[in-house]
């Protein structure tokens, strides 16, 4: 097992999870050894970069390593593990103890402030199996989001976050993968969140659901596929409309991130001409 110093952070967190063994697919081969031991060096590298406090310095040996980090960007001490692609934003913060693993894409806006202790994760999966083949794997989050703690995100088939939404409170699920008994097969499909939408607490998004454009998930809620009005409060299990046409609520007026943070002041808020859902327009490609 791993574990940083000090701490347990890398709890659970065993060397065969960095890399696969070729070995266990056969690749024996001295040249394929080679590669796969230039990746183990390389993720490991990595890996106990993304552990350092956070600094100028830190964000710059990241990008060295082949990943795209703003100066300005805060990265506490995180676990990056077989992430292929970071890509962070100015004036973006990563809190203690997040985990990012086997991501081909992290993307974070600029000015979003991500908390700490959540868990963004992929599970391998064939581009075949997925109703998006280029969201396999792929986390995208806009600019000024907020998530607050542990939260755990599925990126399997993909999940994409709009500009000035957030997850609040804590054990927000996020799935984008799911199990298909009657052809005992798994499932892959991108689960989306609108711009300037918010998920409360203890909610549940299935595989392939999408939060529209202005809407509020209630605490407890469970979101399935086939939520299109934006502008709308959805709740109750499976969540249905409570409140329709919440436009002039003050949520949708802010002037930053949050009543506490002031992220996001002076930026450009979503501005609503249309009743068009996140599905048809405004969701980062």
């Amino acid at each position: 097992m791993l574990c940083a110093p000090g701490g347990s952070l890398l709890a659970g967190v065993s060397a065969a999870m960095l890399l696969d063994d070729p070995d266990a697919h056969g690749a024996s081969s001295p040249s394929v050894k080679g590669e796969f031991a230039v990746r183990k060096l390389k993720a490991l590298v990595v890996l106990a970069v993304g552990l350092l406090p956070a600094s100028r310095r830190k964000n710059g040996l990241l990008n060295r390593l082949g990943h795209q980090v703003h100066p300005e960007a805060h990265i506490a001490p995180i676990v990056l593990l077989r992430v292929r692609q970071l890509r962070v934003g100015a004036k973006t913060t990563l809190g203690y103890g997040n985990v990012l693993r086997g991501l081909r894409l992290a993307e974070f806006g600029v000015e979003t402030e991500v908390g700490p202790r959540n868990d963004f994760r992929a599970n391998r999966a064939k581009a075949e199996d997925a109703v998006d083949p280029d969201l396999v794997g792929v986390l995208k989050i806009g600019d000024v989001v907020f998530i607050s703690k542990k939260h755990v995100i599925d990126c399997s088939g993909g999940v994409v976050i709009g500009d000035w939404s957030g997850l609040a409170g804590r054990d927000v699920f996020i799935y984008s993968h799911s199990y298909d008994p009657q052809r005992n097969d798994r499932l892959l499909a991108p689960t989306r969140i609108g711009r300037s939408a918010m998920v409360a607490s203890k909610t549940i998004l299935a595989m392939g659901s999408t939060l529209p454009d202005g809407s509020i998930l209630a605490m407890g809620g469970l979101l399935l596929p086939g939520a299109t009005k934006p502008f709308t409060m959805y709740g109750g299990v499976p969540a249905k409309p409570l409140a329709v046409d919440i436009k002039d609520w003050k949520f949708l007026h802010r002037k930053q991130m949050t009543p506490s943070n002031t992220k996001g002041t002076g930026m450009e808020f979503p501005t609503w001409t249309d009743d068009a859902a996140i599905g048809e327009r405004s969701a980062p490609a």
